[in-house]
């Protein structure tokens, strides 16, 4: 999800992710809201980890472009982005070369159930895979798909996507650190 970042020791990497849900009508805490995860293919990581839709934004690109963009590549949906639920800074990993960079969360809002997911080509396309399947995940089985400093993020951005709370969350790796 982040060819496009930038390598350890050059600049920040900007990232545009989706928070997309599939019921409208949640009370508290979670209800019956089920959040969009997809499952990236990383050669260099044996384990990989489910995340939201998105990735990283290219050169010049708006981090809302590049979540508008992704939303579109990685699940074949066309959808713009509403407003920004969640900023969370992850630091560098020198040991697979990585910036430290900032994922910018976004409300792509609700999708009815019926509503069709199409992954990107497939292998055997000419292409390589970027994902290799999608689930939909209650908030209480985030940890079960996702690792804990993104299940954190997940559960701040659906925070902030409540309208009577409505407050943008500053993270560091999924834990807040301002406001």
């Amino acid at each position: 999800m982040h060819k496009d970042s930038a390598p350890a020791g050059h600049r920040l990497r900007a990232s545009g992710l989706a928070l997309i849900r599939q019921n409208r009508r949640w009370l508290l805490p979670w209800g019956g809201v089920k959040v969009l995860l997809v499952r990236p293919v990383h050669a260099d990581d044996p384990e990989p980890s489910w995340q939201l839709p998105g990735g990283a934004a290219r050169e010049g690109e708006p981090v809302w472009e590049a979540a508008e963009r992704e939303v579109l590549e990685k699940i074949g949906r066309t959808r713009p982005p509403g407003r920004l639920l969640v900023v969370d800074y992850i630091r560098g990993k020198q040991e697979k070369q990585r910036a430290p960079g900032y994922n910018f969360v976004f409300d792509f809002g609700c999708l009815r159930r019926s509503t069709p997911i199409v992954l990107p080509a497939p292998p055997g396309t000419g292409e390589p895979a970027e994902l290799d399947a999608w689930a939909w995940v209650r908030p209480a089985e985030l940890e079960d798909y996702c690792q804990d400093y993104q299940a954190a993020r997940i559960r701040e951005a659906l925070k902030a996507a409540r309208r009577w709370r409505g407050q943008a969350r500053m993270l560091c790796r999924g834990l807040r650190r301002l406001g």
